[in-house]
């Protein structure tokens, strides 16, 4: 996972995000509406990659055929397509510190938030 230097918190992980997320992160307004996609690029070996999409976001995705969350690639040709498929709602430069993302979405979802975020955010 990345690392950022975020002027509330310091050094911090970094959380990939649509850019309604990062918007909303960034204006530090409350998220009540975010969806967790995990995915095992063939590159990344046994590490799978965090995104986070608002419901607009998700909904196109999954429109364009998104695999479920946790699903794994089995070669590059199958990467490709899956990063040409997240760059329609994601840049690649749509990334928040992972606390703000925290602080932004609460503690009422906790439960469904992602475990790298939480491991981050307690201090």
């Amino acid at each position: 996972m990345g690392r950022c230097i975020c002027s509330r918190h310091g050094e911090s992980g970094i959380a990939f995000v649509c850019q309604h997320l990062r918007i909303a992160v960034q204006a530090n307004e409350a998220i009540f509406d975010i969806h967790r996609w995990r995915y095992h690029f063939d590159y990344a070996g046994d590490v799978p990659l965090h995104y986070h999409f608002c419901s607009m976001c998700m909904d196109e995705l999954r429109s364009h055929g998104l695999p479920q969350s946790g699903a794994k690639s089995s070669s590059e040709q199958e990467d490709d397509r899956i990063e040409a498929l997240i760059a329609r709602v994601w840049d690649g430069t749509d990334v928040v510190c992972c606390d703000c993302l925290f602080d932004a979405v609460g503690v009422s979802d906790l439960a469904s938030f992602d475990v790298c975020l939480l491991e981050t955010s307690v201090k």
